[in-house]
């Protein structure tokens, strides 16, 4: 395999830690990271999530549908591309996954902050 695979980026992006071993002290702080800065939007939840920022961040609903179809289009195209890990060979997928467990933990627990932010979200 390549030396140039990455290894748990997102989880590096948080913490500001692009070099050396990554362990789970890590992995909390990126969480805290999430649960504290960020509003959570997931690509698979795409018309709640633009209808969360635009009530979190106050913005007016353009009721274009012409915007909107091109949302979804590039929605839809991203679904498609992910459709090709389907032809990538298992060891192969196994081995980029054991590269970024941490954040594949971390898009986990993304999941979990969509939902809590839901309730938190829902006085807005």
């Amino acid at each position: 395999f390549s030396p140039y695979l990455e290894s748990n980026w997102l989880t590096r992006i948080l913490i500001d830690k692009m070099d050396g071993q990554l362990d789970d002290s890590d992995l909390d702080n990126a969480k805290s990271f999430l649960s504290n800065k960020c509003l959570i939007g997931l690509t698979e939840k795409m018309d709640e999530s633009n209808k969360r920022f635009m009530k979190y961040f106050g913005w007016l609903s353009t009721n274009n549908p012409v915007c909107e179809d091109e949302l979804k289009q590039d929605y839809e195209n991203d679904t498609k591309k992910n459709d090709r890990r389907k032809k990538i060979p298992k060891k192969v997928y196994n081995h980029i996954s054991d590269l970024n467990i941490l954040d594949i933990k971390l898009y986990e627990y993304a999941m979990e902050l969509f939902e809590e932010q839901k309730s938190l979200l829902s006085f807005l």
